[in-house]
């Protein structure tokens, strides 16, 4: 057990709670997130988000937003959309987590690297509208779920995008119909 008053407790919490505050934990938290859907599990909650207390992955004690926070908002685009559909990837390394949904008329996909190796992913969409705008946002070390580019895809679409260890990328996809 780590006590409080010796050295390596101290050093060890420290270093525990500052994964949980950084990219590692933002990637661990949405990779959670994916893996979660396909079970059982009716409900699960994030604890703690008071911001004086150490645990808080989502906020700093003076209220700003940490990583996780943005992991989190990537996923919920997912939520408010309603409907999960099949997501492939056929070049996918180990570590490399995905989830798609769709409302009937645009859709969104999270792609997550946690703790695997760099990668660039083929994602091949299909039954897309005739016409479709797909925005990408990116969550690592530089940015905090920011816009990145935009492309114009038709009917079918292969899209490449690199991957780094511990990030996420949301992709929105809207109609143009």
């Amino acid at each position: 057990p780590l006590r409080e008053n010796t050295p390596v407790g101290v050093e060890t919490r420290h270093l525990i709670y500052d994964r949980q505050r950084s990219m590692f934990g933002a990637a661990f938290d949405a990779a959670v997130l994916i893996a979660l859907q396909h079970t059982t599990l009716g409900i699960a909650t994030y604890y703690e988000t008071q911001l004086t207390s150490n645990w808080n992955g989502l906020f700093t004690p003076y209220g700003e937003k940490r990583k996780s926070f943005y992991a989190f908002g990537a996923f919920n685009a997912l939520y408010c959309l309603g409907t999960e559909v099949p997501v492939v990837l056929s070049d996918a390394a180990p570590g490399v987590y995905a989830l798609a949904a769709t409302d009937g008329r645009d859709q969104a996909v999270l792609l997550v690297n946690f703790e695997g190796e760099d990668t660039v992913l083929t994602l091949g969409m299909t039954g897309l509208p005739a016409s479709a705008d797909v925005e990408l946002y990116r969550l690592d070390d530089a940015s905090d779920l920011s816009f990145q580019r935009s492309d114009t895809v038709f009917r079918q679409a292969k899209q490449r995008f690199p991957l780094v260890r511990n990030s996420v990328i949301l992709l929105k996809i809207q109609s143009n119909e």
